[in-house]
């Protein structure tokens, strides 16, 4: 179902800037309620974090310009600075454990999007070959041109030696990637 909702979306999209593309045709893949539930659980602890950390730095901040610890009156301020401080470690251990909730839920999903984008990374991968082997064939010519210069006694003036050592990486990911 995603892969003919994704070939439509493909096939509607030819337009588009490529980011934007890619991005519709992701959009394609079903987000599983697990993953936006922990993606909402994981926002929230982080938020009740910033928030907590931001009240117990005001805490702070206050104590300090009333006096101290040792000030009169200070009691209740330290023991307001200890609960939030008893609270931020509770919500850092929970924050833990919904970030590990987020990264269980979150691999089917990236999966279905890889499975969704695919098609689309392949091509690229086989336009990109082909461009690079143009560019090859390019230096090809450039590194003769060079060669028979250099053969009459010439100083040759633009050496390609090792172009194909630097690009046969590149080569090879593209090749990798243009068979899928």
């Amino acid at each position: 179902m995603a892969s003919i909702r994704a070939r439509a979306v493909a096939d509607a999209t030819t337009e588009l800037e490529p980011a934007a593309r890619i991005r519709a045709l992701a959009n394609t893949v079903r987000r599983p309620g697990s993953f936006a539930q922990a993606q909402r659980a994981y926002a929230d602890l982080s938020e009740r974090y910033t928030a907590l950390r931001e009240e117990e730095r005001g805490l702070i901040a206050r104590m300090l310009a009333e006096g101290g610890e040792t000030a009169n009156g200070s009691g209740p301020l330290i023991a307001r600075i200890k609960q939030v401080d008893a609270e931020l470690t509770t919500c850092s251990d929970s924050i833990r454990e919904a970030l590990q909730t987020l990264l269980e839920a979150r691999e089917p999903f990236a999966k279905a999007v890889a499975e969704a984008l695919a098609p689309e990374r392949a091509a690229a991968g086989r336009r990109g070959l082909r461009a690079a082997m143009e560019l090859v064939a390019e230096f090809d010519v450039l590194d003769a041109i060079d060669r028979e210069i250099s053969s009459v006694g010439g100083s040759s003036q633009h050496p390609m030696q090792g172009y194909r050592g630097a690009l046969e990486p590149i080569l090879a990911r593209l090749r990798r990637l243009a068979i899928g």
